[in-house]
């Protein structure tokens, strides 16, 4: 079965068998959760950034 979900919320994408990340442009990066965190890609940069903002509460302000 193929589903694909489509969430801002990145945190339920640890669950995913493959993520695609996508911009204006297309395709950016593609794998694993593992993966793209490893690469330390723009998936790595959204990923810590939302952590970040969860951690803290919900009242971080994005700076990058």
């Amino acid at each position: 079965k193929t589903s694909i979900y489509i969430s801002h919320r990145l945190s339920s994408t640890k669950f995913c068998d493959a993520i695609a990340l996508f911009d204006k442009t297309g395709l950016v990066e593609y794998g694993t959760h593992e993966e793209l965190m490893e690469k330390q890609g723009e998936y790595y940069k959204m990923f810590t950034i939302q952590g970040k903002y969860y951690q803290e509460g919900g009242d971080a302000v994005e700076t990058a």
